[in-house]
């Protein structure tokens, strides 16, 4: 229940957070294909080059950012949902966002997802994801190492496919987890919080007929 300044009282449902970024990271995907398709239909320079202007680069900063980004939030939402409902401990030292996804999987009993094809392509948008969230001049403006620039690694097919890869091995964790997650739940139970409110009757004298 939250206090809204102008509404009052708000309450909602208790949302699942990582179905609403993955939806997001997909829709970030399709947008990033949709300009990959445009640059297809472009005709090339006389030295077989495309050039992009900033109005046609715009909505790939905006897509490649949604897909990486919403991408890992999937990730670390569904680890977060996966410890509460089956009563895990957070790791209580340091570790990267895949030995925790790992770590996890294993404990709930939903595999070893290291095993399964596309799980390299996890480093890479995590990689990624670091790299947007935490520029340096080298990772955005950097010319030698152009597939650590995400802008660039966006406007090539292994953006796409590396996402591809990821959304295909996370949904299979994400099925696992679903069918899994029920041998977790526990019946719900009525807890009354408030104490200390007079009632509007008497206890000794029951009210009459």
């Amino acid at each position: 229940m939250l206090e809204h300044e102008e509404l009052g009282a708000v309450g909602y449902e208790w949302p699942r957070f990582w179905p609403a970024y993955l939806k997001a990271s997909r829709i970030g995907r399709d947008e990033l294909e949709a300009v990959h398709a445009a640059l297809e239909r472009a005709e090339p320079d006389r030295d077989d080059s495309r050039v992009l202007t900033y109005d046609e680069l715009e909505p790939v900063i905006i897509a490649h950012a949604n897909m990486v980004i919403g991408s890992v939030l999937t990730l670390r939402y569904c680890v977060l949902e996966v410890e509460r409902t089956a009563e895990l401990q957070p790791p209580t030292e340091a570790i990267d966002d895949l030995e925790r996804v790992r770590s996890v999987c294993v404990k709930a009993g939903l595999g070893d997802p290291s095993s399964r094809r596309g799980w390299s392509t996890v480093g890479e948008l995590i990689d990624t994801r670091h790299r947007i969230e935490h520029p340096t001049q080298d990772t955005i403006y950097s010319v030698k190492s152009w597939d650590h620039v995400p802008l660039a690694w966006a406007l090539t097919k292994r953006a796409l496919d590396s996402f591809d890869a990821f959304d295909e091995m996370f949904c299979a964790v994400a099925d696992a987890w679903e069918g899994r997650k029920r041998a977790f739940e526990k019946p719900g139970t009525l807890n009354i919080e408030a104490r200390g409110l007079r009632g509007k009757r008497s206890a000794k004298k029951p009210p009459p007929a």
